[in-house]
This record gives structure tokens, C-alpha cells and sequence, in this order.
């Protein structure tokens, strides 16, 4: 996936590696340098644009995708097994109370499964 500067459309500001079969993305609500994506397999993968400078650093690698994480028992609980159809950002209302750069995302996947991750609880933390 890129991202596109639409003042300057000759080339990409930034190129986003790592995860394939993207069907939707965001950009955080409170951090315009978080791109959230969803996939076809039910993962939600965020990058950090922070580093890019020069068009040798546009090429981003997925900085956290939810296709680690497993619930407290043994076995593993993906939070989505199907396609997730749309993201929607929501700023952390107690994002005073926890730091300015926490926030939420909304996921749905194509069999109804509604998801709300925090970034505190996915385990990216942004400052």
C-alpha cells in the first residue's frame, strides 16, 4: 500500500511493507503517523510513519500486526478469522488520563464480529 502526498502525486511518500491482502485502512484519529489496515485473514496490521525522511526510508515495514496475539488461556484466539470489511477510528476518550497518543479502532469482518482494540491493548504504544 502507499501513501500519496495529493500536492505532489510523482511518487509516493511512503510505501507500507509487510502484510498482504489489505481491504481497508486508517489513519489514527489523534496520530496522523499510525495507517491501520485490515486484512482478508482477519489481521490488523499498524505502521509508524514517523521515520520517513528521503525517499531511500519510504519503504515502511509493518511495525504491529494482530496475527501474534493469543488470548490469556494456552491456546490462540485470533480477535478476527475472516475478511475485516472496515476500520473506524475513535479517539480514546480517556486519552488525557492515559497519554494524548492512545487511541481506538472499530473493526467488522464479514460474518458480523464487531471488534473495539485499544492501542494500549494491542500493545502499541505511540509517544
Amino acid at each position: 500500500m502507499s501513501i500519496w502526498d495529493v500536492l505532489n502525486p510523482k511518487t509516493p511518500i511512503a510505501t507500507l511493507n509487510g502484510v498482504k491482502s489489505l481491504t481497508c485502512a486508517c489513519f489514527a484519529p489523534n496520530n496522523s503517523f499510525v495507517v491501520a489496515a485490515g486484512t482478508l485473514t482477519g489481521a490488523l496490521a499498524l505502521w509508524d510513519l514517523r521515520e520517513i525522511g528521503t525517499p531511500e526510508t519510504a519503504a515502511r515495514d509493518v511495525a504491529y500486526t494482530t496475527n501474534c496475539l493469543t488470548c490469556e488461556s494456552e491456546s490462540y484466539q485470533p480477535i478476527h478469522s475472516s475478511a475485516i470489511l472496515n476500520l473506524c477510528p475513535m479517539a480514546d476518550p480517556f486519552a488525557s488520563i492515559r497519554g494524548n497518543a492512545t487511541f481506538q479502532l472499530v473493526s467488522i469482518d464479514d460474518r458480523g464480529l464487531v471488534a473495539v482494540l485499544g492501542s494500549q491493548c494491542i500493545g502499541y504504544m505511540l509517544t
